[in-house]
């Protein structure tokens, strides 16, 4: 098939249904782009929903079962440590509000079928933040170990605390108390996405209401600066765009004036227009049209699409060129820009390359 390496993950990715005529050099990319790429699990989940496992390479099905088992262990996992999070939150009256993968996962969205993540993330109201931490502190919770500057770093500035690990199971947690850093002028008011998260059907369990759920996407690919899985998080946004607007016939809307009402219009602006060019989202035109009125930058787009274009590549060698290493980088530092004033940043970017440059551990 003439398809060039860089494209032979997303290609897929566009339509489960059909099974490229890859050759057995690009099955053999494609496992390995989508594993580095933590896509792996839900390539071989869709293939096998769709019925076409009988087309596939017989050298190749072993790997796609191994990687479904694997998934099915982490929704175990994720499970047990939902529950367990949920009884103590509880007793502090504090809502267990899940986000991004075990969110997906628990509430049976289409974006959480066999998707893999490192860590559970959850949100809670900033005023509670410290009483949360001390009390899972007493069941297992430890704060990862970082220096002096870096917890007052997370605790002045971040969106969250410093990770904390359960010294027995090594599961990684995330508190969030909100979606973008407090520097950040895009930071929003986390009260609004608290108040409107939704129950998740048939648990004690809460989630961003879906409007928020696709900012927050939004915002952790297109300004967190890190695109390992930006394929898998474009994916993510891609699954979740669908399956909304299909349930809401006012999604859209809904989405549009959330955006607007949160500041957020910006990260919303490119999940849409990569959504679309990379793995066809249908947004309607008219949605689109609207949403650039608020485009202060519009001019910048050819560049973004030319950063983001050598950006959004599997996270392996076959694809990971000068350019896109290049490219990457760029908007790893435009990432930084967006989240602090320069005023915080320089000292702080300072601080870490000099961390790296002397070989000191950097967190």
């Amino acid at each position: 098939m003439n398809i060039r390496d860089s494209q032979i993950l997303t290609t897929l990715l566009r339509d489960f249904s059909v099974i490229p005529c890859y050759t057995p050099l690009q099955w053999v990319l494609l496992l390995k782009q989508a594993r580095g790429s933590s896509l792996l699990p839900r390539v071989a989940h869709f293939i096998r929903l769709n019925n076409n496992t009988s087309n596939l390479p017989i050298k190749v099905k072993p790997h796609m079962k191994s990687a479904i088992t694997v998934a099915d262990a982490q929704k175990r996992t994720v499970l047990w440590e939902a529950k367990d999070l949920y009884k103590y939150l509880n007793m502090l009256d504090v809502r267990l509000v899940l986000l991004k993968g075990s969110a997906y996962q628990i509430s049976g969205l289409v974006a959480g079928q066999c998707r893999i993540f490192s860590d559970i993330d959850i949100l809670v109201p900033e005023d509670r933040l410290t009483q949360v931490q001390e009390h899972l502190t007493w069941f297992g919770w430890q704060q990862e170990e970082l220096d002096e500057y870096d917890i007052n770093y997370y605790l002045k500035w971040m969106h969250e605390l410093p990770p904390m690990i359960h010294i027995q199971r090594k599961t990684a947690l995330d508190i969030h108390h909100n979606i973008l850093p407090r520097t950040s002028k895009y930071c929003p008011d986390a009260k609004k996405m608290i108040n409107s998260a939704v129950k998740i059907s048939g648990t004690d369990y809460w989630m961003l209401c879906p409007e928020d759920m696709i900012l927050h996407s939004a915002c952790h690919l297109f300004f967190g600066g890190e695109f390992e899985n930006g394929i898998r998080d474009l994916s993510d946004l891609n699954l979740l765009l669908n399956e909304f607007s299909t349930n809401n016939q006012s999604f859209w809307e809904s989405l549009l004036n959330r955006a607007i009402d949160l500041n957020l219009t910006l990260p919303l602006i490119y999940s849409l227009r990569y959504t679309e060019k990379f793995l066809n989202t249908k947004v309607p035109e008219e949605i689109n049209n609207e949403l650039y009125k608020f485009s202060k930058h519009s001019f910048l787009l050819p560049l973004m699409d030319f950063l983001f274009f050598h950006a959004f590549v599997p996270n392996h060698s076959s694809c990971q060129k000068l350019i896109n290493k290049s490219a990457i980088f760029i908007l790893f530092v435009r990432s930084h820009f967006l989240k602090m004033p320069v005023h915080l940043l320089v000292p702080h970017l300072c601080r870490k390359s000099w961390l790296r440059l002397t070989g000191q551990k950097d967190h």
